[in-house]
């Protein structure tokens, strides 16, 4: 809630300019206060996970502006949105580089036994993959069991929820309803999930080392 609060001052104060607006060419002004504006953002994500909340938001924003007459403002968000997610995407390329070539042998061995329905399969589920990868990443869980796990109880559906009510990962106690499926209501289940698993670990394990 701080970090959306901070960004609606932010983006607040670039309302506060005057409006551009056809064919808008952006100024030595707006540089400047686009530099300010990253600098403060970089002081502000103490995290991966504050970076990535940035980079969401500013989008939600510049599609809520991509139809207006305001293209300065649009401009600013559109150049936010960019950077915060270079930002975090240079974070989690260094911070999985490691495991690259790892994780490539791994897929290369079982791709080879998958038959064509499953090939079907797995192609919907990474359709979505970069979206999951930076979820799991910035609230540090692995991508693999996100992933196994929305392919087991799912079969990767994204668009609309299961008929029972229990969401895409259905271990979660929660009830979504049925129905359309949103980004931004998918990204929900998925920190749902999350936080319910790491919990659910936590418990787990507490009770076996008191034995």
């Amino acid at each position: 809630m701080k970090k959306l609060i901070t960004t609606l001052l932010l983006i607040t104060t670039l309302m506060m300019t005057n409006f551009i607006f056809a064919n808008y060419t952006p100024t030595a002004e707006d540089e400047k206060s686009l530099a300010l504006l990253e600098k403060q953002i970089e002081k502000l994500s103490e995290t991966p996970k504050d970076l990535w909340n940035f980079y969401y938001q500013f989008k939600i924003l510049k599609n809520k502006f991509a139809d207006t007459n305001n293209e300065k403002l649009y401009y600013l968000l559109s150049e936010l949105t960019e950077s915060t997610h270079q930002k975090f995407k240079k974070q989690k390329d260094q911070a999985k580089e490691n495991m690259k070539e790892i994780k490539k042998e791994l897929v290369k061995q079982h791709l080879k036994n998958i038959n064509t329905e499953d090939k079907e399969i797995l192609k919907q589920c990474l359709e979505h993959y970069e979206l999951i990868d930076d979820l799991s990443f910035i609230n540090d869980f692995p991508t693999a069991l996100t992933m196994a796990t929305r392919y087991r109880e799912s079969s990767c559906k994204f668009d609309t929820f299961p008929n029972n009510g229990d969401g895409p990962f259905q271990i979660v106690t929660q009830d979504y309803g049925t129905g359309e499926m949103t980004e931004a209501i998918f990204i929900q289940t998925v920190e749902d999930f999350i936080n319910f698993s790491k919990k659910k670990y936590k418990s787990t394990r507490r009770t076996f080392v008191s034995r």
